[in-house]
């Protein structure tokens, strides 16, 4: 049985199967496809354009009924017709980098600091009690501060990130220990009188939503008061391109927003769908994207799994404007 292979990468790689080589991927927006009869193909992939310390890994894969792959590196999404996406992770890097404090601030009997190796750390040396939380991506601004949140000794980092986006983090002395209270990422996070935390993040949809989460600090720290979705303008931004409704359809399912999916459904497919129907209908799923191995413009592509996933192509019929139907292709 010959199968189809999509190879896609998060960072500059060159790539072999079964020791031939088979391009090289600068970014990714690029894919490399191939057709291997084999059931067993092994994959390769070493660091392009990068420090001589990235280090490249290997994976066997198995394409048969059950395909599965030998490395965590590698995230495997099977399509129908024996079309198989592979995206590759970034490179470790083999290299030690000695500790680099880039602020610091003082607390009753020692210090708080955000340390940068090879990634961000803010550390907490207070006597014998101690503190570490690594940061899930690196600040390019950064102010730490020593800040007392009702009758709680904190120690309060924030920040941006490289993208512009807004970073918080609380760690507070708990029974006589630090322990972590609170890190948000955010387009938009601000402090109310009452020491709550209020944030804003964009979800970058067709719609324009925003995402807010409100938490709020009692004896044992923050705990999430309530989220809920907005609209960043007065109203919900619609799209009548045919081939955009289906993704801005499943957009708005995916984020709950029941009476803006409607908006897109013929009024006779509306009213045969109840509201449990319309957010079970698609299962539990991780991922929504277009069906870029068929020639099938309105049909979307529903990600099923975490490392190795499952592709459900969904088909949808517009008519008029409206979607009239929705089916699960083979």
């Amino acid at each position: 049985m010959e199968h189809h292979l999509h190879i896609k990468s998060a960072a500059p790689m060159l790539i072999t199967l079964n020791g031939t080589v088979a391009g090289t991927l600068e970014n990714n927006a690029q894919k490399i496809s191939a057709k291997v009869a084999d059931h067993e193909v092994f994959l390769c992939c070493y660091p392009i354009g990068a420090k001589s310390s990235s280090l490249s890994y290997a994976a066997k894969l198995n394409l048969g009924n059950n395909p599965s792959c030998s490395s965590d590196n590698i995230v495997v999404t099977v399509y129908p017709n024996n079309h198989i996406e592979l995206l590759c992770r970034p490179f470790l890097i083999a290299q030690y980098a000695p500790p680099k404090e880039l602020c610091s601030c003082s607390i009753n009997n020692g210090t708080a600091a955000l340390v940068e190796t090879n990634v961000q750390s803010i550390i907490i040396n207070e006597n014998s009690k101690q503190y570490s939380f690594a940061l899930p991506e690196p600040l390019n601004e950064y102010a730490l501060e020593s800040v007392a949140l009702d009758k709680i000794k904190c120690v309060k980092l924030s920040g941006k990130t490289a993208h512009n986006r807004q970073y918080l983090l609380y760690a507070g002395l708990m029974a006589n220990r630090w322990e972590h209270l609170l890190d948000l990422t955010a387009d938009k996070i601000e402090a109310g009188s009452d020491n709550s935390i209020t944030s804003l993040a964009l979800a970058n949809d067709i719609a324009k939503h925003g995402y807010v989460e409100k938490y709020v600090l009692s004896e044992s720290g923050f705990s999430l008061a309530e989220s809920y979705t907005v609209y960043m303008n007065e109203k919900p931004q619609l799209t009548a391109n045919p081939h955009l409704m289906p993704y801005a359809f499943m957009e708005a399912i995916n984020i709950s927003n029941l009476p803006l999916a409607r908006k897109y459904l013929s009024e006779d497919l509306s009213t045969a769908l109840n509201n449990e129907h319309l957010l079970t209908f698609f299962g539990d799923y991780s991922e929504v994207c277009w069906h870029n191995y068929a020639d099938t413009p309105t049909s979307l592509a529903v990600i099923y799994g975490d490392n190795l996933r499952e592709a459900k192509i969904f088909n949808f019929v517009i008519d008029d404007g409206k979607i009239t139907n929705i089916t699960e292709t083979a």
